[in-house]
């Protein structure tokens, strides 16, 4: 019997598969209504099966003439997918995207005025159009332009970008929308490469597959640290998740080490020092801390912390750098920028307002 072998590109394909399947079933648990994943939800499936089709090709490509076709559709129905993702992220999950939904429509426009130019230009009359190479660079150009159309929808929206900039927590997700829209140029700009002869298939797919790999890394490391709840959620009050009564405990004791005990002012404090003290495993907390307070630690820290600042700004005359200090910052730097994205200005605004009040 024969000892099936993987090539390199067919492992970072498999791991691509797999990593979605993880999304996929992460959000079908952590969502209190699908619906309101369904944008990420499709998205992660049709990336899932571009990876897929990539890791299977040496065994099922002989299934189908349009084998190849079928995979590039699916990789580039990434970028007008993409767009609607960024636009639930930077407003939070509440609406107003309607009509930009119409960027879904986009890759089939591309298959249809492919085949279309195909035929205008004669170049696939004696030749099957799954064979027809003309026809596949055309379909690529085709689908190129409907990918950068459906980006350059979001300069209509520029604004609510800035505004999600300025809100709270606001920097962390613009920098997330920022890479998760480069991700998508450099992905249109290495589709150029299969205009150039000299350069193989072969390392396109495999760049192609590491692009896609990126993006799923930006994806379970900084989209559900920096905004897990308004994706799956609809609305609901942090008490309202599905919680046990053993993870209610722990929710509770959580909130009596922020309020009582305040261990923020620790700087440095985090998940594996909460999870030492409370004998549960990071995993959990953080997944409690999510469902009943509706955000990560790191905000849920920083919210407490900023709150203190406050106080100290308003009612002592401490000095910016004593106040960081003592509410738990590692720097000025650090206070200033978090202050900002909480409060919507600078801690020495917060205290001039303060004093003309």
């Amino acid at each position: 019997m024969d000892t099936i072998q993987f090539s390199i590109p067919e492992i970072f394909s498999f791991i691509g598969v797999v990593q979605c399947i993880y999304i996929l079933v992460y959000m079908a648990f952590r969502a209190d209504k699908l619906k309101n994943a369904g944008i990420p939800f499709l998205y992660f499936i049709v990336l899932g099966a571009a990876f897929f089709l990539d890791f299977a090709q040496r065994f099922l490509e002989d299934g189908s003439d349009y084998y190849d076709l079928y995979g590039l559709m699916l990789w580039f129905a990434g970028p007008p997918l993409s767009v609607l993702v960024v636009l639930q992220i930077a407003q939070k999950n509440q609406g107003g995207i309607g009509w930009y939904y119409a960027v879904l429509a986009f890759p089939f426009f591309a298959l249809f005025g492919a085949y279309a130019l195909a035929h205008v230009t004669a170049a696939c009359v004696d030749t099957d159009i799954a064979f027809c190479a003309d026809f596949r660079l055309w379909l690529i150009l085709t689908n190129m332009i409907a990918g950068g159309m459906s980006l350059l929808f979001l300069w209509i929206k520029k604004d609510m970008f800035r505004q999600a900039r300025r809100e709270k927590f606001g920097q962390e997700r613009y920098w997330l929308i920022l890479t998760i829209l480069i991700n998508n140029i450099f992905f249109l700009m290495l589709m150029l490469a299969h205009f150039n002869t000299d350069l193989p298939e072969e390392a396109i797919s495999r760049i192609r597959t590491l692009l896609g790999l990126v993006f799923i890394y930006l994806v379970t490391t900084s989209l559900f640290r920096v905004y897990p709840q308004t994706l799956w959620k609809d609305g609901a009050g942090p008490h309202e998740s599905a919680l046990s009564d053993e993870d209610l405990r722990l929710a509770e004791r959580v909130k009596g080490l922020l309020e009582y005990e305040k261990i923020y002012h620790e700087p440095g404090y985090g998940r594996s020092e909460l999870s030492r003290e409370l004998g549960v495993s990071e995993f959990q907390i953080s997944n409690v801390i999510n469902a009943y307070f509706g955000k990560s630690l790191p905000q849920l820290i920083n919210e407490y912390r900023v709150a203190d600042a406050k106080n100290l700004l308003r009612d002592t005359s401490a000095s910016i750098k004593v106040i960081a200090e003592e509410t738990g910052f590692n720097s000025i730097a650090t206070f200033n920028r978090v202050f900002r994205e909480i409060a919507g200005e600078t801690p020495s605004a917060y205290r001039k307002n303060m004093v003309k009040k």
